[in-house]
């Protein structure tokens, strides 16, 4: 039974983690979609969202074969720890009770995949410090159904939220 958390940071039993998310293809959204903002969801341990950015990663990966240092089976990142580039959304204010929603600004990413559709490889969440000294982490919730780390359920895994709007047809 795979893990039902996430986790992003550096700690002193796993060292430096970080956390990689796919969506699938945005085929929902129409090519003209203008998109007014776009957010990573997840629920998560109430740690300190400031201290963590979203990356846009420049590789797909297979979720169920991906590690540190492969994409996919066979498969290895060019950089151990994922291929991304800059940073692109940084951390928003969480709300609710510890299990609290972490949100993670997405919008530029996002409007980079509708104008550029081969460029979407999904996200990849780390910590802003990963030396030694810095001992952050953060655990989140992986996927719908999943019993949080005290036995309560939530239900709710990463989501990927998108608000757009449609250009005004030509009257």
């Amino acid at each position: 039974m795979g893990q039902s958390r996430l986790e992003a940071g550096n700690d002193e039993r796993y060292g430096i983690t970080r956390a990689v998310f796919e969506f699938g293809p945005l085929d929902a959204l129409p090519s003209d979609a203008r998109v007014v903002e776009a957010r990573l969801s997840l629920w998560g341990d109430g740690t300190d969202t400031s201290q963590y950015t979203l990356y846009q990663l420049t590789r797909s990966f297979t979720s169920s074969q991906s590690t540190w240092k492969n994409a996919a089976a066979g498969t290895a990142w060019t950089n151990p720890g994922g291929d991304y580039a800059t940073p692109a959304g940084i951390g928003l204010p969480g709300s609710g009770d510890d299990p609290l929603r972490c949100d993670f600004d997405a919008t530029a990413i996002v409007r980079g995949w509708i104008t550029s559709p081969g460029s979407e490889h999904g996200l990849l969440l780390k910590a802003n410090q990963e030396t030694p000294s810095s001992l952050v982490q953060v655990f989140f919730i992986k996927s719908d159904d999943q019993q949080y780390f005290e036995g309560t359920t939530l239900g709710q895994g990463p989501a990927l939220v998108i608000s757009y709007t449609m250009p005004s047809p030509n009257l």
